[in-house]
């Protein structure tokens, strides 16, 4: 798994894209995805073809694998974090 914060000013989507294809994890997730890191990111789709987006909190998750449950955790009204559970077949 690779989780980082992306800091929404930041424009640097090149190199963040490259660093996750690089590391190639299962499960991505990162905070602070504005709606440009949003749309900017929205390729990783293709490797990790399931996605949530908490739109609240600015947090996305990538997987490789079926998210069947999320659930937000908010402190105040922007605060929190996502708890996710992720169907991992070991077939």
């Amino acid at each position: 798994a690779v989780a980082f914060n992306v800091e929404g000013a930041n424009t640097n989507f090149m190199a963040t894209k490259a660093f996750i294809e690089r590391e190639s994890p299962d499960l991505v997730m990162l905070c602070e995805t504005t709606a440009r890191w949003s749309e900017e990111l929205s390729v990783l789709k293709q490797g990790w073809k399931y996605h949530f987006r908490a739109e609240s909190m600015d947090i996305e998750l990538y997987s490789r694998h079926p998210i069947v449950r999320t659930q937000l955790f908010a402190y105040g009204p922007i605060r929190g974090f996502v708890a996710a559970q992720i169907q991992v077949d070991r077939s």
